[in-house]
């Protein structure tokens, strides 16, 4: 549907499957990236129900294997809150659970993001010529932003992308996590940006979080 097929075909570049690929040993993540001068991560613009925003760091969930435990191992505590709120017969989760739920899958993704750009150097370009926001999913609008981000830094990249959708980033746990630990910038002031003002085109995404979706 995307195109790659008629790209790969054009182009004689070879496509691979990264969730049929051996796995790097004592991690959790496809051999093939070692074989390669840099990874470009290209991300979409666009809100996620637990960790509130999901741009190039959370992008790198596509790079974990096994493929099946993917959900299963980011959203653990989501999960459990679930199946405690139906056991208790309630229809939502509480706004502690949800916190709980977005420092998890917080920590996890930083985790990820370290183990990769451990690997292989990094370029992240944000897709934002359209957007979507919502729970990211099937719940939620597209936006028409018309814009690309891009940088070196993953971090600041996301940083910016979420500011752009009307986000502080500093109520953003991974990208205040990943700045704790020196990772990256999650304060606008001090990422130096080239091209359009980032104030000039904020907007407003609307968020669905896990805490408003029934159980």
């Amino acid at each position: 549907t995307a195109g790659y097929l008629e790209l790969s075909s054009k182009t004689n570049i070879e496509l691979i499957n990264f969730n049929k690929d051996e796995m790097i040993e004592r991690a959790n993540l496809p051999k093939s990236i070692l074989d390669f001068d840099v990874l470009l991560n290209v991300p979409v613009l666009k809100t996620h129900h637990v960790a509130l925003v999901t741009l190039g760091i959370k992008n790198l969930m596509g790079l974990y294997l096994p493929v099946k435990k993917r959900g299963e191992d980011f959203h653990e505590r989501l999960e459990f809150f679930r199946e405690k709120a139906r056991q208790e017969k309630r229809e939502y989760l509480s706004k502690d659970e949800f916190k709980q739920a977005h420092i998890e899958i917080s920590g996890k993704i930083l985790d990820l993001y370290k183990a990769v750009s451990a690997k292989i150097p990094m370029i992240t370009v944000i897709d934002g010529f359209f957007g979507r926001d919502g729970n990211g999913l099937e719940k939620g609008e597209t936006k028409n932003m018309g814009i690309a981000i891009a940088g070196e830094n993953t971090v600041a990249v996301d940083t910016v992308g979420a500011y752009i959708m009307g986000f502080n980033p500093k109520l953003i746990y991974y990208l205040m996590l990943a700045q704790r630990e020196k990772l990256g910038p999650s304060q606008l002031s001090k990422i130096k940006i080239k091209g359009v003002n980032p104030e000039t085109i904020k907007t407003s995404f609307k968020i669905i979080t896990a805490m408003e979706e029934r159980i």
